[in-house]
């Protein structure tokens, strides 16, 4: 009624259907004898079906140009088939006809769908626009009244004062009470005049929602109406009892429209179908049986691996669940540690076992190949924890240097990538924290800064500061870029080019002179390592060191974790020493280990 152009729209889209010309016969026999007839449009069945197309364009047309070919059960081709379930015969064919000649039979009813849903919606803006304006209407109305009130009450105040002025001795006692009854009736006529409005728009409001119920009534009733023809049409043409015969007949004409539209029926109720005697009928091609499986949920596919009574191939079965069991386990080496105990106790988990390997991998195998070196702290300084991965600062006045159990030393390759969150640190208590990588020494139990002192073959390293400065070579730059609690600090070593990176939140900072890379030296050996001072409390650093991943954010590019260790691709010190080299042979074998913080996509994992 509201919209011209919607209501054309549908009467385009739902036009009756022009009957087709029939200039072709189909003569049906079945094997057991039942013959019929049926009648189509050449075009229509040359369009749909390759294998009709080839026998009409065999077969002349008589005078009046029509088309006539034999179907029959009882063929040569079909001999070596012990039950082909009528498939030729006069109703299942006719079905087929009919599909043939109706094209947009699934257009129509999509384009009712959205022409009912488009309808709908704006019916449903307009109702919501009637209702706004009617609620703001009301709002105006009862603002301007009650500022009528307001002021006719002041003013009536204000003129009872000049009367207790005037007779403040005398009628003070009789003011008062007059007073109190002007109020009185003054708010019991405004109280009337808001009942009378509210009530009002009470009754406009229910009008209104009685409105929206007959709203256009007419044009939805037709277009549901519309919409049910079209369902209750397709219904005719794919039945329930005969979609198996219709998806046999798909196979055998290479009817690949056909089929698609049976498959996507017999999916959705694949419970009434996988056992139908149908399903191992062997004009029924293999890929055909699997598309059907595929489009199953998994739990249906597990019920009838259980109940076994199914007619087609097992191993096709069996090889759909092979292909979902795999992809589960997959997903679950993405889940972190939450997500897979979350769903332990859940009831909706497919595949168990599979959700308990991956519990238990995590959990019994998680051994971190690089952590802090316990052998190298000032324990009276510093505590690490039962990890050796999180480190806090006890004293405060002194320097305390923790740093990994290996390093990495030039002569080797590859770009390596570790990450440090700032757990605690309080500025205000005169805290500092420097990350980075640090020179080999000879004494970890002196107060030193890395950077700044050089180690015991008179190297330096190389550290960024919270105050903003980079320690590098026995000076202190200014880099203009300082970090607080919370924030993840990373630290890149590429071998590849001799350079060191560092990134705060994922972001990698400038670095001296503007560069965003600090050129190494011809020879180094580097630690990695963290260094705490606190000029006031105690506790007042603590940090948590990650080495083998996953990572708070996403790995550089090109970049590995720290503790993966390759043999062929970088060489690792281990903490007995800087003349102790890993090999393949003497390298301990660690296990793939759990994810803890960070994004749950990327795994922690250690080889050999």
């Amino acid at each position: 009624r509201h919209s011209p152009e919607l209501r054309g729209l549908a009467g385009q889209a739902f036009k009756p259907l022009s009957k087709l010309h029939k200039d072709v016969v189909l003569r049906l026999t079945t094997r057991d004898g039942q013959s019929a007839t049926v009648e189509g449009n050449f075009a229509a069945l040359t369009t749909h079906s390759p294998y009709l197309k080839t026998l009409l364009a065999q077969a002349a047309p008589n005078k009046y140009d029509v088309r006539t070919i034999t179907l029959s059960e009882r063929d040569r081709q079909y001999q070596d088939y012990p039950e082909l379930f009528e498939v030729f015969g006069g109703d299942n064919v006719s079905k087929y006809v009919e599909f043939t000649e109706n094209p947009q039979l699934w257009t129509s009813k999509d384009n009712a769908e959205e022409q009912l849903s488009a309808l709908k919606k704006e019916q449903s803006a307009q109702w919501l626009g009637f209702q706004a304006s009617l609620e703001e209407s009301r709002k105006i109305y009862q603002e301007q009244i009650e500022a009528l009130r307001k002021k006719e009450e002041e003013a009536l105040t204000r003129e009872s004062a000049r009367w207790l002025e005037e007779d403040i001795r005398q009628l003070q006692y009789l003011h008062t009470a007059h007073l109190n009854q002007e109020l009185a009736r003054l708010h019991s006529r405004y109280d009337v005049l808001l009942s009378d409005v509210t009530e009002f728009y009470s009754n406009e409001n229910s009008r209104l929602s009685e409105l929206n119920l007959r709203f256009d009534e007419t044009q939805r009733d037709s277009m549901e109406q519309k919409l049910f023809e079209a369902e209750n049409h397709i219904k005719s043409i794919f039945p329930d009892a005969g979609l198996l015969r219709l998806l046999i007949l798909s196979d055998v004409l290479r009817d690949s429209e056909l089929r698609t539209s049976v498959l996507s029926r017999v999916s959705s109720k694949v419970t009434r179908f996988y056992k139908a005697p149908e399903l191992g009928c062997q004009l029924l091609r293999s890929k055909t049986v699997e598309e059907m499986l595929s489009l199953c949920n998994t739990p249906q596919l597990l019920a009838m691996a259980q109940g076994k009574d199914f007619h087609f191939r097992e191993e096709l079965l069996t090889k759909e669940l092979m292909s979902r069991e795999a992809a589960q386990k997959e997903a679950y080496r993405s889940w972190s540690i939450k997500e897979l105990t979350d769903a332990q106790v859940s009831d909706r988990v497919l595949w168990p076992h599979l959700l308990e390997e991956e519990i238990s991998r995590r959990r019994d195998h998680f051994i971190p190949y690089v952590t802090i070196d316990a052998k190298k702290l000032n324990t009276m300084v510093v505590s690490v924890d039962a990890e050796l991965l999180c480190a806090t600062l006890m004293k405060p006045m002194k320097y305390a240097t923790v740093v990994g159990t290996h390093s990495r030393q030039s002569g080797a390759w590859g770009k390596w990538y570790w990450e440090c969150k700032v757990l605690a640190m309080e500025r205000a208590a005169g805290c500092t924290l420097s990350v980075g990588w640090d020179a080999p020494r000879q004494n970890h139990q002196d107060s030193h800064v890395p950077g700044l002192h050089a180690g015991a073959n008179g190297d330096f390293g190389c550290t960024w500061t919270s105050d903003g400065l980079l320690h590098f070579g026995g000076f202190a730059d200014d880099v203009f870029a300082t970090f607080e609690k919370d924030d993840v600090i990373g630290c890149g070593l590429d071998q590849d080019r001799g350079w060191l990176t560092f990134y705060k939140n994922g972001v990698q900072i400038p670095l001296a002179k503007k560069k965003m890379e600090v050129k190494l030296p011809e020879n180094y050996q580097l630690f990695p390592c963290v260094c705490m001072y606190s000029a006031r409390l105690k506790n007042a650093i603590q940090v948590a060191m990650e080495f083998c991943g996953p990572f708070t954010h996403k790995l550089p590019r090109f970049y590995r974790a720290y503790g993966e260790c390759n043999a062929h691709a970088s060489v690792l010190v281990n903490r007995s020493g800087p003349g102790a080299v890993l090999t393949p042979t003497s390298a301990p074998r660690p296990h793939i280990s759990s994810p803890g913080l960070g994004p749950r996509s990327e795994e922690r994992r250690v080889g050999n």
